[in-house]
């Protein structure tokens, strides 16, 4: 009496398995009329990101300014 167990495996069976993009990904695709594919969609949300981080920049008030501290004049006890 044999005791192995032997299991019969096809690389061919596995189902294959895909990431799917992001909704913005999809959303780009799609404005895009497919003309653009996933990959390059991201770099276009990359490039957007970027954009509005550099203009937040710009735009904001001058608040990012530092002024020096100011400090008291010192006492003279004598």
């Amino acid at each position: 009496m044999s005791n192995e167990v032997q299991f019969d495996f096809d690389e061919d069976q596995s189902p294959e398995y895909r990431r799917q993009g992001s909704k913005l990904t999809r959303l780009v695709v799609k404005w895009s009329g497919g003309r653009i594919d996933e990959a390059q969609a991201n770099y276009v949300l990359l490039g957007i990101a970027l954009v509005a981080f550099t203009l937040s920049f710009l735009l904001l008030p001058s608040s990012a300014e530092i002024s020096p501290p100011q400090i008291p004049p010192t006492l003279s006890f004598l």
